[in-house]
């Protein structure tokens, strides 16, 4: 069985840390308490409320949440904790307050990490996410054409740069298709 213990920064994951969660194999009380503990490790300024820049700290802390897009787009690591904190503060914020209460925070425990298909459903809007550069919900060619350049495997030579907070791509040869 895994424990919920935090990881020094820059310790190297394998992909069973990617795909296990410790609630997945204890009672839901277990999960509660590692949902709370996690909130209180992340509620900085003790009101009882988090903040998109204290969801970003709980989420640094969930790898399972971001470290796939990285390994799988060559995005960095920051930028990818930013997106998943994003596409978590989307979906979590119920009341759009721009905040996450204990109770909302507590979904990102039993509706995303204890739920592999949620995970799944998290990770694909992270990956678009990454790539919407515009933030409309939909992929222009600009952005479909990074989006393939970086899923195949030219991630490092021409992924989108963040620039004024829009993304540009670098200049490099266009993907070729048999």
């Amino acid at each position: 069985r895994r424990s919920c213990r935090r990881r020094p920064m820059g310790a190297s994951l394998c992909s069973a840390d990617l795909l296990a969660f410790p609630c997945l194999d204890g009672p839901m009380d277990a999960c509660d308490k590692q949902a709370r503990a996690a909130f209180e490790r992340a509620d900085a300024d003790r009101d009882g409320m988090l903040t998109r820049q204290e969801v970003s700290t709980a989420i640094a802390d969930l790898p399972q949440l971001w470290a796939m897009l990285e390994v799988n787009t060559g995005i960095e690591r920051g930028r990818c904790q930013e997106i998943a904190t994003n596409v978590a503060m989307n979906k979590l914020d119920a009341n759009a307050d721009g905040v996450l209460s204990w109770r909302e925070f507590r979904g990102l425990w039993t509706g995303i990490l204890a739920e592999p298909k949620s995970q799944l459903e998290f990770y694909h809007r992270a990956m678009f996410n990454a790539f919407d550069a515009d933030g409309n919900q939909m992929l222009d060619a600009e952005e479909l054409a990074i989006s393939s350049r970086s899923s195949t495997g030219r991630a490092a030579s021409s992924r989108a740069t963040a620039v004024d907070g829009e993304a540009r791509p670098e200049q490099g040869p266009s993907p070729q298709f048999p």
